[in-house]
């Protein structure tokens, strides 16, 4: 397959389909392409007194060579590996899923040990427990977003967090950066998507630090609301 300066290949496709009057039945359902694959395994109960169903799902990705097909996302690098079970009637089923790199670059911010897991239904997605050493520290983030008008939240824990580091990535190079470790513990909730009309609340601490060339200490405590 080719779209625009894109390309993917598919070299295999193997694994059983049956069907039994009732269920289609799906075993080890291997689908392989240049950017990595995905396996399928269970059934979907398509003529059953309730029709369900009952997956489970394995994936590896190379994220780059997605990436290449959604070009307004930016820079996406890294190996991506992943899990999920979807089980419920066909009418309203409901996934849990666990995805883990080990590097993922996101612009000009690198994560490593990334680790995401949570659920997601027609409803909305919730963010059991998402974690990364990023931006020299370690960040952790759960929430839940609807799909549709609220209620939304989300809790975000930054530690030990390099400030000139972190300024950097999200605000690009800066003439004069702040100094020191950052502490952020903050959570948001809301009842639309935009995160301007949230309420929110944080507890801000920067550690010590000195003055240097581009670098400015800022050290100090802060509850922002």
């Amino acid at each position: 397959f080719r779209f625009g300066a894109s390309a993917l290949s598919l070299p295999q496709l193997s694994g059983g389909l049956g069907f039994d009057g009732r269920d289609l039945s799906l075993l080890r359902v291997l689908l392989v392409s240049s950017a990595g694959q995905l396996q399928v395994d269970g059934r979907v109960g398509l003529l059953s007194a309730v029709p369900a169903v009952a997956l489970r799902i394995a994936a590896q990705a190379d994220v780059y060579a997605i990436a290449a097909w959604f070009p307004e996302a930016g820079h996406l690098a890294g190996g991506l590996t992943g899990d999920a079970t979807i089980r419920g009637s066909l009418a309203d089923p409901s996934a849990t899923f666990h995805l883990h790199a080990a590097r993922l670059d996101v612009g000009s911010s690198r994560g490593s040990n990334v680790d995401i897991r949570g659920t997601v239904n027609a409803r909305g997605i919730s963010v059991d427990a998402a974690s990364a050493d990023l931006w020299r520290g370690h960040v952790d983030v759960s929430g839940a977003l609807s799909f549709g008008d609220g209620p939304h939240r989300v809790a975000v824990t930054a530690r030990d967090v390099d400030a000139a580091t972190a300024a950097a990535a999200i605000s690009g190079q800066l003439r004069v950066a702040p100094a020191g470790r950052v502490t952020l513990v903050a959570t948001g909730t809301g009842a639309t998507t935009t995160l301007a009309d949230w309420q929110w609340r944080a507890r801000l601490e920067v550690g010590e630090s000195v003055n240097a060339t581009g670098r400015v200490a800022w050290p100090g405590e802060a509850d922002l609301r």
